[in-house]
């Protein structure tokens, strides 16, 4: 989820990059906090929370900041994820070899994503049960092949 402030470094997303020797901060337009970190998840919750309590909105928009590339997030906690929940291997570039496990990893990742803002969207409606709740399509792109949820 994007967000702007004083955290731990592990809490952000991770890129994988060629030739650099090890998970980078990702480049994308957004600066996000990685949905498998469970500290990062717990804080952005309690953001939602705050925000539910102390002030006034009709309805929610989940936006595209709620996306994973093919090479995020690779952060030790996200690689370990994948590997101990999914059953995928740890090291990305052995899940990249394959466009089949590349389109598992990429389905569970937008899997994971997608119950994480409708957990989000539980703890707002707990509060106001009556708010409105728009999910902006997550398209993930894998070998000009297109995996679309909503």
């Amino acid at each position: 989820m994007a967000y702007k402030a004083d955290v731990p470094i592990k809490w952000y997303v991770k890129e994988w990059r060629e030739g650099k020797p090890k998970p980078q901060l990702s480049r994308h337009i957004y600066t996000r906090l990685s949905p498998f970190n469970p500290e990062a998840g717990q804080y952005i919750s309690e953001i939602y929370e705050d925000l539910v309590k102390y002030c006034s909105f009709d309805g929610l928009l989940f936006h595209d900041d709620g996306i994973l590339s093919d090479y995020e997030d690779v952060s030790e906690q996200a690689m370990e994820f994948s590997h101990q929940v999914w059953g995928l291997p740890i090291d990305f570039e052995e899940i990249h070899q394959s466009s089949d496990m590349r389109l598992k990893w990429a389905q569970h990742k937008t899997q994971l994503l997608a119950q994480f803002t409708d957990e989000l969207a539980d703890r707002v409606r707990y509060y106001r049960p009556f708010t409105t709740v728009h999910f902006y399509r997550i398209n993930i792109y894998i070998f000009n092949r297109c995996v679309t949820t909503s």
